[in-house]
């Protein structure tokens, strides 16, 4: 393990058998990606920053790393299972809005923030704005940590938070539990960390090869690169929080732009933050031994697990509205060149008043009388209230149509506690 005294500074002598101490106790093996470097604690003691070398990997004997073929196996897995969720998704009529929303709602609860979990609704909003425009951008332009960082921005537009876009200046400390062993690990420095990011923008600019591709300069099929991204980003840490959330926001980011996904339905963040404790081990794995197979195994696994759960999700939902279509076409006095924006209607707005549903469509007069009555003796329609104000301050009762069955469907948490027994 390298030790880069470059900001070494005269110390008193007890803060040098305390820096020896600190070098005796490191957990780093000699495999780790990356160095150590001496900082000053609040008091001028000893402290060992890491901070870990560009990407690609290289081997002990400086050559670029090759994952394994057990890598190289689930990396094929993977990409199967993206093509399924995408084929099943070409057919899905709900906008990706609509099935991202719970899941990064369920992500947010799994971080129990209680003061984002008060602010959510901003938070979810700013982040599906951000998201479409995010895609957009990556579409056109070069990754840059200017980019993500203006992300990070629009992402924590509405909590206030003065690091909110803005790159930290000073070092982070994070604690590790392992074997009933506790350690602390510091994040790079100012000055080294901005280097990793200028290395990590080279890294992801470089031209990405898969089967497909004839290019001998790089051995790295997209998902790898996102995988050694997901570790890299995370041990440079270089925003004051929110750090897991910019990689998780761009996994769906570049899942898109790499064409796996036509569109943004993907979110690994439930099952990240579900298998939380791996999650850390395995980073962890990375920065002091190396361990890129395990860790890219993990996250190749997870990309599989959710893209299975969302093709299933969507199979659901498809199968519903399948049901929906066959009721109202059984119908005699419901036209049939009606159904589809009658359903669209149904399907895009799961709990309004009649008079939204109607301003949706315009339709025979009563056309609504006939098909709220069938679909709610068909248990797919339920009825609820919606207390207002109106325009004389008085208290005003709507009534709203909730579809109930398909707000369970999108509702239900992804993950069930026995999937992973």
């Amino acid at each position: 393990m390298k030790l880069n005294f470059l900001n070494y500074l005269p110390m008193p002598t007890q803060f040098k058998t305390q820096l020896v101490h600190l070098l005796r106790k490191s957990p780093y093996s000699e495999k780790s990606p990356g160095y150590l470097t001496l900082v000053e604690g609040l008091q001028r003691e000893p402290l060992l920053a890491y901070v870990p070398n560009p990407l690609p990997p290289q081997t002990s004997d400086a050559q670029t790393w090759e994952p394994s073929e057990e890598v190289k196996q689930k990396l094929g897995e993977t990409k199967t299972i993206l093509e399924e969720l995408e084929a099943v998704s070409r057919s899905f009529i709900l906008p990706p809005s609509m099935l991202l929303a719970p899941l990064i709602i369920e992500d947010i609860k799994l971080l129990n923030n209680p003061d984002e979990q008060l602010g959510r609704a901003r938070y979810l909003a700013d982040y599906l704005l951000q998201l479409n425009e995010a895609i957009e951008q990556a579409q056109q332009e070069k990754f840059s940590i200017d980019t993500l960082a203006q992300w990070h921005q629009g992402i924590f537009a509405g909590p206030n938070l003065g690091y909110k876009g803005l790159l930290r200046s000073e070092c982070l400390v994070f604690l590790r539990k392992n074997d009933q062993k506790i350690s602390y690990y510091f994040t790079p420095p100012h000055e080294p960390m901005m280097k990793c990011l200028r290395d990590l923008e080279v890294f992801m600019n470089e031209e990405s090869s898969n089967e497909e591709s004839s290019n001998e300069e790089s051995s790295f099929d997209p998902l790898i690169k996102l995988g050694l991204f997901f570790y890299q980003f995370m041990a440079i840490h270089p925003f004051g929080d929110g750090n897991g959330r910019m990689t998780r926001f761009y996994a769906t980011v570049f899942l898109v732009i790499q064409h796996y996904l036509s569109r943004p339905f993907f979110f690994i963040g439930p099952y990240l933050n579900l298998h939380r404790d791996e999650y850390i081990r395995l980073l962890d794995g990375v920065r002091i031994d190396g361990d890129w197979d395990s860790w890219l195994i993990f996250f190749l696994d997870g990309i599989c697990v959710t893209a299975n759960k969302l093709q299933t999700r969507m199979t659901e939902i498809n199968a519903l509205y399948q049901r929906c279509f066959q009721l109202l076409q059984e119908n005699e006095r419901v036209p049939q060149e009606s159904i589809p924006k009658i359903l669209k209607a149904l399907f895009t707005a799961p709990m309004t008043s009649l008079s939204q549903w109607t301003a949706h469509i315009d339709e025979p007069e009563g056309l609504w009388d006939i098909i709220i009555p069938m679909l709610s003796k068909a248990s797919i329609l339920d009825t609820a209230e919606n207390k207002t104000l109106n325009s004389n301050g008085e208290n005003s009762i709507e009534e709203l149509w909730v579809f109930t069955q398909l707000i369970d469907v999108i509702n239900a948490p992804l993950f069930l506690d026995d999937d992973f027994e």
